[in-house]
């Protein structure tokens, strides 16, 4: 499981970009944006998925452990939200629930913006 700071929407391309290209990776994104229409096909290619952020989403959460379970990667932003430099957010607890419950190892990744 990847787990990374997010300040900018173009952060999962340059992780993806960093770690290379690797059919069964997977990412979590907002829901929101999974309703863009021009984009849609080409999230569904890049294994991009929506979680509800505002409630326990738990046909999210499932999918998740799935795709751990399975042996694949799992992109996640566990702050929820993009984080602006010098701004801090909690972060969620959900990515420690998912590695204790699958076993997986977990890639902490740290996205620095450039000025």
């Amino acid at each position: 499981m990847i787990v990374a700071n997010h300040s900018s929407m173009t952060d999962p391309i340059w992780i993806l970009m960093a770690l290379g290209p690797r059919r069964g990776s997977y990412i979590m994104a907002k829901k929101e944006v999974m309703e863009w229409p021009i984009l849609q096909p080409i999230f569904r290619w890049l294994c991009i998925f929506g979680i509800d952020r505002g409630s326990a989403d738990l046909a999210a959460v499932k999918q998740s452990l799935e795709i751990l379970k399975s042996g694949e990667n799992l992109m996640i932003f566990p702050e929820g939200t993009r984080v602006k430099p010098g701004q801090t957010v909690e972060a969620k607890t959900g990515a420690v629930m998912m590695a204790q419950r699958t076993g997986v190892k977990v890639l902490p990744v740290y996205v620095t913006q450039r000025k």
